[in-house]
């Protein structure tokens, strides 16, 4: 029995492209979040709840992948249900130049506040004592 070798191209790299929705809006669901996307004319909102931690970020990469890939140039994350939000995932909202974070409270609010005023040095910054 011939066994054919794994397809040597990276799942990942096409994994956005074959998860695009055909309609402006729709709603994806992990353990520990559901992530609501609509399209407008105008930007795409990202309305988020529960909590967003290593465990279900790959859930909110993929919304924010299929959002660009149908051409929206601004992203407005609602957060205004999010109960959660680790530092790591903050880091990446906060950095993206296309994103608008709204509604953010509690510890969310906070981690993002911290983030944006260089209170969480990266890595490399704690390796060299700044």
């Amino acid at each position: 029995m011939a066994v054919e070798p794994p397809d040597p191209s990276p799942l990942f790299a096409t994994r956005h492209l074959r998860a695009v929705p055909s309609n402006r809006s729709w709603t994806s669901s992990t353990p520990g979040a559901r992530i609501a996307v609509e399209i407008t004319a105008r930007e795409a909102v990202v309305a988020i709840t529960g909590e967003i931690d290593l465990a279900n970020i790959e859930a909110l990469h993929d919304a924010l992948r299929n959002v660009r890939a149908l051409g929206a140039k601004r992203i407005v994350i609602d957060a205004s249900e999010l109960d959660f939000l680790a530092v790591a995932p903050a880091r990446e909202l906060a950095a993206a130049k296309d994103i608008k974070i709204v509604g953010a409270y509690g510890i969310s609010k906070r981690v993002l506040d911290l983030i944006t005023a260089n209170q969480f040095p990266s890595a490399g910054q704690r390796s060299r004592g700044g």
